[in-house]
């Protein structure tokens, strides 16, 4: 009688290892699958950017094709993404900086910078060099400081 139980326990032992085994395998599974979630979110907000930034170098040069070159900056959005446009003159030639912000809550904001240089001819203007440059140090938005007088309200 004794024997039996002896082999009951040896087998209980192999089905605990094995679910073990298993859900040591799943936990490993699901750890990867998080990461590359989260790499392909990233790789999508990067491509966001880029599209947001390329929008608004698109819209300046539409304009100053019509004429109309931007004093102050150009602001929009694309999709999740927003892009600020900034134009300039610089010996006939036009330079235009256009960052692209996607927003990501709890995190800071994914920035991506081009600048574009363009020369006119024939009327129009035309791209002469196209070049991503570095994000700017600050990407995100600080709240404006609460005077003394708002506090005691």
């Amino acid at each position: 009688m004794r024997r039996n139980s002896r082999r009951g326990a040896g087998l209980l032992l192999a089905v605990v290892l094995l679910c073990t085994a298993a859900l040591f395998g799943m936990a490993t599974y699901l750890a990867t699958v998080a990461v590359g979630a989260a790499r392909v979110q990233h790789q999508r907000d990067t491509v966001q950017c880029v599209y947001a930034a390329e929008s608004g170098i698109e819209l300046a040069m539409a304009r100053a094709n019509r004429g109309d070159i931007p004093a102050q900056p150009i602001t929009g959005s694309v999709g999740t993404a927003f892009f600020t446009t900034q134009v300039r003159q610089a010996d006939g030639k036009l330079v235009m900086v256009s960052d692209g912000t996607q927003q990501r809550p709890g995190r800071a904001d994914l920035v991506r910078r081009i600048e574009v240089q363009c020369q006119r001819s024939g009327g129009s203007y035309f791209v002469t060099n196209w070049q991503p440059l570095p994000p700017p140090e600050t990407t995100t938005i600080e709240p404006a400081p609460i005077s003394p007088q708002e506090e005691n309200r």
